[in-house]
C-alpha cells in the first residue's frame, strides 16, 4: 500500500514551474537595475506569468525587461538524476517575498535544475519534490528542510545535506508465468509492473 501511494504521489504530480521561452522559474527573484527594487515570480503558466514587486505592483513576465528587471541569478540546466523516487517538502505559502523558503527553493534550482524537481501549489502550501542529491548547504537550511519534510530522509553531513528518497531499485528474474501474474496485478492497481513490483 505504501508503495502504491508513493508511486501515485510521484507520478501524478503535474506542475509548471519553468518557462522555457524566458528561462524563468516560479519563485525566481529579480532586481530592477535602476531603482534596486526586488521582485519575485508569483504566478507562472505556459502562456504568461506575473512578478510581484516589493511595492506590491504586479508585472506580467512579458514586460519585465522593458520595465528594467533582470534575474538576480541565472540557473544552469543540470543533468537528469536517475536515482529512484523523490524527497517531498511542504511549505506554507510565505507572506513575504523575502522569506527563507524562497531562498531554499532557489538553492534547489541552483543545485538540481528544473529537470530534477516538481513544484505544485495547493491550499496555501507549496509542495516541492526533489530527486535524491547532496545539497551544499548547512545550518538553517537543514532545520527548515527537516521541519517541512513529508517523505524521504535528510541527513546532515560534513559537506552538506543529503536528501534521500528512501526508495531502492531492485532487479528480479521471474518466470514468464510469474511475470504475467505480476503484470495482471499491477494492471488491476493501475500501475506499471516496473513501479508495482
Amino acid at each position: 500500500m505504501e508503495l502504491e501511494q508513493s508511486y501515485a504521489t510521484e507520478h501524478k504530480v503535474k506542475s509548471f514551474f519553468y518557462h522555457p521561452k524566458w528561462k524563468y522559474y516560479h519563485f525566481q527573484s529579480f532586481l530592477n537595475e535602476q531603482t534596486k527594487e526586488k521582485a519575485r515570480i508569483v504566478e507562472l503558466s505556459k502562456e504568461e506569468g506575473v512578478v510581484l514587486t516589493d511595492s506590491g505592483e504586479r508585472i506580467p513576465l512579458s514586460e519585465l525587461k522593458q520595465r528594467g528587471f533582470i534575474p538576480l541569478e541565472h540557473f544552469k540546466t543540470q543533468n537528469i538524476i536517475n536515482k529512484p523516487g523523490y524527497v517531498q517538502f511542504r511549505f506554507e505559502q510565505p507572506a513575504s517575498l523575502h522569506s527563507f523558503i524562497y531562498e531554499v527553493i532557489e538553492s534547489f534550482y541552483r543545485s538540481l535544475g528544473h529537470k530534477n524537481m516538481k513544484i505544485t501549489e495547493a491550499d496555501g502550501y507549496i509542495n516541492v519534490y526533489v530527486k535524491p542529491f547532496l545539497i551544499k548547504e548547512k545550518g538553517e537550511y537543514y532545520s527548515l528542510l527537516e521541519e517541512h519534510l513529508v517523505s524521504g530522509e535528510i541527513t546532515q553531513r560534513h559537506n552538506g545535506i543529503l536528501l534521500d528518497s528512501g526508495i531502492e531499485r531492485i532487479t528480479i528474474f521471474p518466470s514468464t508465468k510469474q511475470k504475467q501474474k505480476l503484470k495482471s496485478i499491477a494492471d488491476n492497481k493501475k500501475l506499471t509492473i516496473l513501479n508495482w513490483s
